[in-house]
């Protein structure tokens, strides 16, 4: 971390490891604090407190400008893991986001996680979790084209729904398949595995674990719903084509 962004962590009493909301927090109780209305007698020694909060608190609030003070890319990718949170929470809410720094912040936030699944254990299911993440980000207009070029080898082993170029299906069935051997009661599991075996088009296998999800939990309503689709189509094939 700069020396630059030390002082700046320093005037607002705050610690790297500062979240957005905490930077927020400790800037509106500093700037009350030393505003020059409300010191009075003591107004110009409070004025360049009140300045400094200021200046801190732009820099650090501000995504693309805190990008030109990183010393390293290590220190970039610290700050914005202390923001992935926020960041998920943007991608998974309804707000429509195209701007450029959410294209930086979606590149160190996927940059990150991706390394985290590909050089520590972590599970398939975790994979899938962050490229359905980027799949909703990639519909608020951030693109993917080079993190998918940098990462292939990462997608052609966990697989990119819907996209031709991969294949991942076997290893996400494979795990699924451990867990119901470890939570044989697991009616999500059941579940996620006709919904993959629907996608490859196997509907006999997809009414199966639908239906085995349903007697494990009848009020599985997901199940239930896709069950009832499947099973009504397989009846009505079978008979146009008796």
């Amino acid at each position: 971390m700069s020396q630059v962004l030390d002082e700046y962590y320093d005037i607002l009493e705050l610690d790297h490891n500062a979240s957005k909301n905490d930077i927020k927090r400790a800037y509106r109780r500093l700037a009350l604090k030393y505003h020059p209305d409300k010191n009075p007698g003591n107004e110009e020694r409070a004025s360049k407190i009140f300045t400094k909060i200021n200046e801190a608190y732009s820099v650090l609030i501000d995504t693309e400008h805190i990008g030109e003070i990183f010393e390293t890319v290590d220190d970039a990718k610290a700050y914005f893991k202390r923001n992935f949170y926020d960041l998920a929470r943007r991608i998974n809410s309804d707000d429509c986001i195209s701007d450029s720094i959410f294209q930086e912040e979606c590149d160190y936030f996927f940059r990150y996680q991706l390394e985290e699944v590909s050089c520590v254990k972590k599970s398939i299911i975790e994979a899938r979790r962050i490229i359905g993440l980027m799949r909703r980000a990639s519909l608020k207009g951030y693109d993917m084209s080079v993190i998918i070029s940098e990462y292939g080898e990462f997608f052609e082993k966990y697989g990119f729904i819907d996209d031709p170029r991969f294949n991942g299906y076997a290893d996400l069935i494979a795990e699924y398949r451990r867990l119901i051997e470890n939570e044989p009661n697991n009616a999500f599991a059941h579940f996620a595995l006709g919904f993959i075996y629907e996608k490859l088009n196997m509907i006999d296998i997809a009414i199966r674990e639908y239906k085995l999800a349903l007697n494990i939990d009848p009020h599985h309503h997901r199940a239930k719903k896709a069950y009832d689709r499947l099973y009504d189509q397989h009846i009505k094939m079978r008979q146009e084509t008796a």
